[in-house]
């Protein structure tokens, strides 16, 4: 496991802090948010206290559980672009109608940001 920083951007939602790398895929946390992207799978999975969001860019589907009640529903999404490389993933896609753009940055470091 190596402890990296990590920059990610969904159209105007932002978060830099530190987190880890293993295996393909990217952890952080921010506050009660926990967001993993597994580079392998092209999978983000977007965890908090309520709710827990699983984007499978590979199945152009998103899956959206509430933690209080048992069950989900699963919303198709349509992939215009992706991109991954040099520590950097560009996803672009909608969700009904509405586009979104992911952007994950990374790099590794000996000094990394201190997680607030």
């Amino acid at each position: 496991m190596e402890k990296i920083n990590v920059y990610i951007c969904v159209n105007d939602y932002k978060i830099s802090t530190v987190g880890t790398i293993s295996d393909g895929i990217i952890s952080c946390c921010k506050d009660f948010l926990r967001i993993d992207y597994d580079i392998n799978k092209k999978m983000l999975i977007k965890e908090n206290t309520v709710s827990k969001i699983v984007i499978n860019f590979e199945k152009c589907e998103m899956n959206v559980s509430l933690k209080d009640y048992d069950g989900f529903f699963i919303n198709n999404i349509v992939l215009k672009s992706y991109s991954c490389d040099n520590n950097k993933i560009e996803i672009e896609y909608l969700i009904d109608e509405k586009l979104y753009n992911l952007l994950i940055m990374y790099k590794t470091c000996e000094k990394c940001l201190q997680n607030d």
